[in-house]
């Protein structure tokens, strides 16, 4: 007992002086080993970590991350951003709502929250900011919502996590799903009532108006997006395919869509993404 509160005090003490959080992690690490291993536990340290690293539910963080950076480099982004803000434009400040809805359904086919503010914000900010939305919203909006992707399935942080603990992978993402969904919901009432109380934030809403036509046609340009987010986590969530597995048909399905739907995806690109 009084070793572990001995452990613990030292590693408050690292923090209080500054010492990088990892390093300290390291050090109380390493002395809690001594005082309840022995010197012999040491040796094992370099033994754990090598078998932490080639578990077999690692191999889907690359495939997760592969599958988003294929997709940032195709229009997809653009269409669920042209998708959400004709469904949401209607309401005060629907932009900045559309790309907080763009974000977390991109989320949902990627995993890092880069590929999504990258895919989403090219398109999304200088529209808003041409409507003469505030650069807080137009890229608050984009940037907050982007980091979802850290917590709505695959997330990648869930994969990593998974592995160093143990956990199953599925139960992870099943449990960040409706936290996700909750905060894409808070997010946008946040930026519904900051308009609300000050329509100067974002001015340039109440011109947008879509036909019904425009709107449903908006839905068939994303689809396939529906499709691989069914294929990728209906297949866990059915017991179908592990998440190893399903990350693999993301990956490929991602070029599937590339190549064959938006017809941007050739030998050059493939080597460059892959790089």
């Amino acid at each position: 007992m009084l070793e572990a509160f001995g452990v613990a005090i030292f590693l408050l003490v690292l923090i209080i002086l500054g010492v990088e959080i990892f390093i300290s992690l390291g050090l109380a690490g390493v002395i809690g080993i001594l005082l309840f291993r022995g010197p012999d536990a040491l040796a094992l340290i370099g033994t754990s970590f090598f078998g932490q690293t080639t578990t077999f539910e690692l191999l889907a963080l690359p495939l997760f991350v592969l599958m988003g950076h294929v997709l940032a480099k195709t229009p997809i982004g653009g269409d669920l951003f042209t998708l959400a803000s004709r469904w949401l434009s209607w309401l005060p400040g629907g932009l900045a709502i559309a790309s907080i809805g763009a974000c977390t359904v991109f989320g949902a086919v990627s995993g890092v929250s880069v590929a999504g503010v990258a895919a989403i914000g090219s398109m999304a900010v200088p529209e808003m900011l041409k409507r003469g939305y505030s650069t807080k919203i137009a890229a608050g909006s984009v940037v907050t919502s982007g980091a979802l992707a850290m917590l709505i399935p695959p997330s990648v942080p869930f994969v990593i996590y998974s592995a160093i603990t143990g956990e199953s992978i599925a139960k992870l993402f099943i449990g960040g799903i409706v936290p996700g969904l909750v905060l894409a919901l808070m997010l946008s009432l946040y930026v519904l009532i900051r308009v609300m109380i000050s329509p100067d934030l974002a001015p340039g809403s109440a011109d947008l108006k879509f036909s019904w036509k425009e709107r449903w046609a908006s839905l068939g340009k994303v689809w396939h997006t529906g499709l691989l987010i069914f294929l990728v986590l209906g297949s866990i969530y059915l017991g179908v395919a592990t998440p190893t597995e399903a990350s693999a048909v993301g990956a490929a399905g991602a070029f599937v869509i590339a190549g064959l739907v938006y017809g941007n995806m050739n030998a050059g690109r493939v080597v460059q993404i892959l790089r």
